[in-house]
């Protein structure tokens, strides 16, 4: 869901549209992404630009391409980048029981934001963001200033076999246990998270970097406009950051049973 100055853009997944809502919660339109001639047809994220369009990730169902495209309040559609993940990983379970297709744990993968009226991409490997233009052009860089990526722990590794292993499959519990405890026997963790897990642009032009995934608690380092770590903000286990404003975040917090809200916290800086 990507918020703008008059409206809430929410993409419906399951159905691969996106809908417009004005902020009293009217719908405005609704569009399938397959009628707007995208280069790849469906799409998992969406952002709000300041330069008055849509950035959303699109991909092929089964595919390992991505690419982020900027759609204009007119229609149209170009390129920002495009960039190819990880192919997945095949978990195998004895004959007679179903296998499993799952990203490989932890590993690099290109992340992206909007930030002032341009596109900031970690290309996965690189000790610098690019900062992007609409138009797909490098206007500068920004570096990302860390040594290494936080250590993977023994609850991070729990944490993927929980989230990526089903525990029940429509309503049916127990289909991937022998995938499970095949998986904790013979999947390789690396050492380390990426420099980047994720970013968020905050309101001054500062970039949120996510350091850690949400086994214990996000933990985001900030990036000023020169390069400059401004900053650390760590969450709670169970909570997800969703957007950064002005001395606020907003949160999704989940609770002990899987229930979500939304909630809006005062910013607490800690010295690193």
């Amino acid at each position: 869901m990507a918020l703008s100055d008059s409206n809430v853009y929410a993409l419906d997944t399951s159905s691969n549209r996106l809908s417009v809502f004005d902020l009293d919660g009217r719908l405005a339109r609704s569009v399938s992404m397959t009628s707007l001639g995208l280069p790849l047809p469906f799409a998992d994220e969406v952002v709000w630009s300041n330069a008055g369009e849509v950035l959303l990730r699109t991909y092929e169902p089964m595919g390992s391409q991505r690419a982020v495209v900027a759609l204009a309040p007119a229609g149209n559609v170009k390129t920002v980048v495009s960039y190819n993940v990880a192919p997945a990983m095949r978990l195998e379970s004895p004959p007679g029981s179903p296998g499993l297709s799952v990203i490989p744990p932890f590993s690099r993968r290109p992340v992206w934001t909007s930030v002032d009226e341009s596109v900031a991409y970690w290309p996965a490997g690189d000790a610098e963001l690019r900062i992007l233009g609409l138009d797909g052009t490098v206007s500068y860089t920004r570096p990302l200033p860390f040594d290494a990526g936080h250590a993977v722990t023994a609850a991070d590794r729990e944490h993927w076999f929980r989230s990526s292993i089903p525990v029940a499959v429509l309503g049916q519990r127990g289909v991937y246990d022998v995938v499970r405890q095949r998986a904790r026997e013979t999947v390789a963790f690396p050492d380390q998270h990426p420099l980047a897990v994720d970013l968020e642009a905050g309101p001054t032009g500062d970039i949120w970097v996510l350091r850690t995934p949400t086994a214990s608690g996000q933990v985001w380092d900030v990036v000023g406009p020169s390069g400059e770590s401004s900053g650390r903000v760590e969450l709670p286990a169970g909570w997800r950051l969703a957007s950064v404003l002005h001395e606020w975040v907003v949160v999704v917090v989940a609770d002990s049973v899987g229930v979500e809200s939304v909630q809006v916290h005062s910013i607490e800086w800690r010295s690193r």
